[in-house]
C-alpha cells in the first residue's frame, strides 16, 4: 500500500467512526469525604527533608513539591535499576506523574529547586555503589539496591 493510499484510508475510517461523547471524569475524592492529607512521611528521610524545607520557603503546596522531588528521584535513578514485571517485561524504573495547578502555583520553581542537584547525583550513587560493593563483598546490584533504600 502507498503513502497516499494509507493516508485516504485512515481519513475513510476517521469518517466513518462514530463520534465519542466526552465524559466527565470522577473526583478522586467523593464530594462528601475531606481530602486526606500528603503523606510526607512515608517519603524517604533525605527526599522529606528537601520537601519540607522548600514548602516552607516556597510556600508551595506540598504535593506540588514532593511530586517535583519525586521526579527527580526517578529520573536520577532511571539508569541505575531494572524493574521486572514479569520475566519478559523488564525495563527502567520510571514513574509518570500529572500536576495540576492553577498558573502562579510556582511549579516551575519547585521543580527547578528540586533538580538542582541532579546533575550531580548519577555519578555521585555510582561511586557510593561501587564502593559500597567493594567494602562489603556484596554484587553491584545488591549495593544498588542497598543504596536506594
Amino acid at each position: 500500500m502507498s503513502p497516499t493510499e494509507g493516508a485516504e484510508r485512515v481519513r475513510e475510517i476517521l469518517d466513518a467512526a462514530e463520534e465519542m461523547g466526552v465524559i466527565d471524569p470522577e473526583p478522586l475524592v467523593a464530594p462528601h469525604e475531606e481530602p486526606r492529607p500528603y503523606p510526607v512521611d512515608a517519603l524517604p528521610s533525605t527526599i522529606r527533608a528537601a520537601v519540607t524545607t522548600y514548602q516552607e520557603y516556597g510556600q508551595q503546596p506540598i504535593p506540588l513539591v514532593a511530586s517535583s522531588a519525586l521526579s527527580v528521584a526517578a529520573l536520577s535513578t532511571q539508569g541505575l535499576v531494572n524493574v521486572g514485571r514479569d520475566r519478559n517485561l523488564i525495563g527502567p524504573i520510571s514513574l509518570n506523574q500529572a500536576v495540576i495547578a492553577e498558573s502562579g502555583e510556582r511549579k516551575t520553581s519547585a521543580d527547578r529547586r528540586m533538580k538542582r542537584p541532579w546533575p550531580h547525583y548519577p555519578g555521585a550513587v555510582l561511586r557510593g555503589c561501587v564502593a559500597r560493593s567493594a567494602r562489603t563483598g556484596d554484587g553491584y546490584r545488591m549495593a544498588v539496591r542497598r543504596s536506594l533504600e
